[in-house]
């Protein structure tokens, strides 16, 4: 039984690791293209847009997403228990667009914004919305322990099919826009959605009512999220906030070299990503016994040696090639990108390091220390970000204000994992816990 179970994981983790390189190849790729059609200023604000919609997705979430491993892994087959966080998040979609309409082109929206992003306030809501509902329904998946069902929905579907989508739009010549540009991406991830909810419904679908409100359910639901939405935002901020704040107190250009490098430098992240990817189930299924938890032990230390080595060579690998690697893909304007992608690998190189030691606590149930280990450093990448725009405007010094929050965010969640449950996540212990 046991050989069956590792003979499985390593099948997950060979698919979650091809899945999640080839998914930043497409994002990637869609990057090269719309480089190439697009001027710099466009994209610039594109990939603002994308990021400002990923920290509002936290908001629509509500923490939902991330408590559904937990709701469904103990009895995969039965998903009454996930109906009333579907219907959390589709009630949240509906106010937040709504708030979205009335602010658009606002004071409100033009200070949070700034004068180039305040006329994309609904675009940023419906596609914080699409990514909401993908990102559940991947959850479930992930719960179910269909691995590979949930890191093709978690993104690489919906990237697929926009790659496909610009790729078309590139050879019909057709004048990019960004409103363009985001009603393909949210029909592609709705549809990538749906696929994704079939799958995890199969035969079972005629057996919920997905139309029944329960109010108890619903505050349960909501009772749960509370202390994972803290957690979600924390972390979407970390994600993504760096982008939005070069993209609104530096301008479009420097948002577009800032965006490509941290779409480069996020290969760095590729193998930890992968034990992001695992690690749910694998805590879930193991942590119940003494014998379990050295198992885990044993995976997490073993992952983290892997996944470090692999880093620290795609790091190398850009420090060597990465400058006329940006000129040939994305054209002579954004070698200036170069010195952003470094820094910002090196940080993702510090988190490969340190292994997933949040993901690790909050599945072992200490959602609130991680939910305010998250707000904090998020709330000090926002002021250290802020304040290196404004007194510098050099990019790169936001990178590395916005790499060392993380870096530190992770060492701090680190200790907080072995300090409380002797587990570790580093590839530096020497003996299990």
């Amino acid at each position: 039984m046991d050989s069956f179970v590792r003979r499985r994981g390593s099948r997950d983790a060979a698919w979650a690791f091809g899945t999640k390189v080839l998914g930043l190849a497409l994002g990637l790729g869609s990057s090269v293209i719309l480089a190439w059609v697009t001027p710099q200023a466009v994209l610039g604000v594109w990939f603002s847009v994308r990021a400002a919609s990923t920290i509002l997705s936290a908001f629509v979430e509500l923490g939902v997403p991330l408590a559904m491993v937990r709701r469904v892994a103990p009895s995969p087959s039965d998903l009454r228990g996930a109906v009333p966080g579907l219907q959390v998040i589709t009630g949240a979609s509906i106010l937040v667009i709504g708030v979205g309409v009335g602010v658009e082109n606002s004071a409100l929206s033009r200070m949070l914004l700034g004068p180039d992003l305040q006329s994309y306030v609904v675009v940023i809501c419906v596609l914080a919305c699409s990514r909401a509902v993908e990102h559940y329904w991947a959850e479930v998946l992930r719960g179910q322990g269909d691995i590979r069902g949930a890191v093709v929905t978690d993104g690489f579907a919906s990237r697929s099919m926009f790659l496909i989508g610009v790729s078309i739009v590139a050879l019909a010549r057709i004048d990019v826009r960004i409103f363009q540009l985001a009603f393909l991406l949210v029909s592609v991830t709705l549809l990538a959605t749906y696929v994704a909810g079939r799958r995890a419904l199969g035969s079972r679908e005629r057996d919920l009512d997905l139309g029944f409100l329960d109010p108890r359910g619903i505050r349960a639901m909501l009772r749960e999220g509370r202390p994972l939405l803290v957690t979600s935002i924390g972390s979407r901020v970390i994600a993504g906030a760096d982008v939005v704040i070069v993209g609104t107190l530096l301008g479009p250009l420097p948002a577009a070299d800032y965006g490509i490098a941290l779409k480069i430098a996020a290969l760095v992240a590729v193998p930890l990503a992968v034990i992001n990817a695992l690690a749910p189930h694998r805590v879930a299924s193991r942590i119940q016994s003494a014998e379990g938890v050295d198992i885990l032990q044993e995976w997490l230390t073993r992952k983290a040696r892997i996944s470090s080595l692999a880093s620290a060579v795609v790091l190398i690998g850009l420090a060597a090639v990465g400058r006329p690697a940006l000129v040939l893909m994305f054209g002579s304007e954004y070698a200036s990108a170069y010195s952003v992608m470094i820094v910002l690998g090196a940080g993702q190189l510090v988190n490969a390091l340190v292994g997933p030691s949040e993901l690790t606590l909050i599945n072992l149930g200490f959602r609130r220390v991680v939910a305010l280990n998250n707000i904090l450093f998020a709330s000090a990448l926002i002021v250290l970000c802020s304040l290196a725009a404004v007194a510098t405007g050099n990019a790169a010094i936001v990178a590395a204000s916005a790499a060392g929050c993380m870096a530190i965010e992770n060492l701090v969640g680190w200790q907080m994992l072995r300090s409380r449950t002797g587990l570790r996540t580093d590839a530096w212990t020497t003996k299990l816990a």
